[in-house]
């Protein structure tokens, strides 16, 4: 039996929660492919470290904060390797953004896992403005000084092969349970009473500068458009809803229009998809992602960076309701065919099958087989 630990730190970050829920969902199933999974929350460094000695295990998967700086996680990954030579390391990157100031890690890690990545890996070879595209959009367009702030690296070209893609925010538990919920609710239809539906967390001007900017002029843009249609946004109230209040609310709505956070994708977009919204936002062609609900004019609509053209698609789809109703419908199969055939399942054990296979650095992992036969 191949022994596996998660360490993470999900107790202190809920976004970090939906990156171990394949794990923990599946550990009966990975048993019966000779894996032996144990997850413990670790959340610094050294109770990583004291979760390794508890577990001594085959393979490590290990998720950190982004409070610890960059040359923090760099050393203590290179220690860890000086270490552990035989040990199977998997980093699990958390974070919203398609960048991450990480990559120095790469050399002393087996795997290096994402949930989105760009589709042009020379991408992260670029210098970009804050260390992300989309960051360096915003910085430009708006003539905003980042300052110090940048969540970037740079990925060598021979390092590439060590990075994989994960599985976006749709693992969430709670927004599995509502997508299937959703099914019967559906049952009993909810008036549309709303045109275009937009409440987003601002943020804060100076730390959150760059989805600050972006989400006030997305809100300002489709508050312009309230001479002609009913439109719900929190451009001028800031207060928080409560969940219940905010999904009830979406599920009136026809349009669900989801500007980028801290990243490109939020659990905005999957709420939208199970209350059989339309989900409109800025562009993420320039992304891989699982489950990939962003296939523009198939499963969402895409509008411009600049957002030059979001009053044109947010018209023209309410218009053209049975062509949103089609969008509708296939976000829906798509989300639902990604539960249904338990693809979360199929990534986690590609990750653990990817570090399996004995390399020229390490010797090669125990399995039920082996331990069967020198019992």
């Amino acid at each position: 039996m191949i022994k596996v630990l998660i360490a993470g730190n999900w107790e202190d970050d809920e976004i970090a929660t939906y990156a171990v829920e394949p794990f923990r969902e599946y550990q009966a199933r990975f048993l019966s492919e000779g894996y032996s999974v144990a997850l413990e929350p670790a959340n610094s460094l050294a109770a990583v470290s004291q979760a390794l000695e508890n577990h001594a295990p085959d393979i490590a998967i290990i998720a950190t904060s982004w409070s610890y700086s960059a040359q923090e996680t760099t050393d203590y990954f290179q220690q860890l390797r000086e270490q552990h030579p035989q040990l199977r390391i998997v980093y699990l990157d958390t974070f919203d953004q398609s960048s991450t100031p990480f990559f120095g890690i790469l050399p002393f890690v087996d795997k290096y896992v994402k949930k989105q990545l760009y589709k042009d890996l020379s991408e992260y070879r670029k210098d970009y403005r804050g260390g992300y595209v989309f960051s360096d959009f915003v910085s430009r367009k708006y003539n905003i000084d980042p300052g110090d702030f940048n969540f970037g690296s740079y990925l060598p070209e021979s390092l590439e092969h060590k990075l994989m893609i994960g599985w976006n925010v749709a693992t969430f538990r709670d927004i599995r349970r509502f997508f299937n919920f959703s099914r019967y609710a559906r049952w009993v239809p909810i008036r549309k009473t709303i045109d275009i539906n937009c409440r987003v967390g601002m943020g804060d001007e100076k730390d959150s500068w760059y989805y600050y900017r972006h989400r006030v002029e997305s809100l300002k843009i489709l508050e312009g458009m309230r001479n002609r249609y009913r439109v719900v946004t929190n451009l001028n109230d800031a207060r928080r809803m409560g969940f219940k209040k905010f999904i009830y609310e979406l599920a009136q709505s026809r349009i669900g229009f989801s500007p980028f956070g801290w990243g490109e994708i939020t659990y905005r977009d999957f709420y939208a998809i199970a209350c059989d919204v339309l989900l409109i936002k800025p562009d993420i062609s320039h992304l891989n992602t699982y489950p990939d609900i962003f296939r523009a004019g198939e499963t969402y609509v895409a509008t411009r960076w600049d957002l030059s053209d979001v009053e044109e698609k947010c018209s023209y789809y309410l218009e053209h309701p049975k062509e949103a109703s089609e969008i509708i419908r296939n976000a829906r199969e798509a989300l639902g065919a990604f539960y249904r055939n338990d693809q979360d399942y199929s990534l986690a054990l590609g990750v653990l099958k990817s570090v399996t296979t004995p390399t020229p650095s390490h010797a090669p992992l125990r399995t039920q087989k082996d331990e069967t036969a020198t019992a």
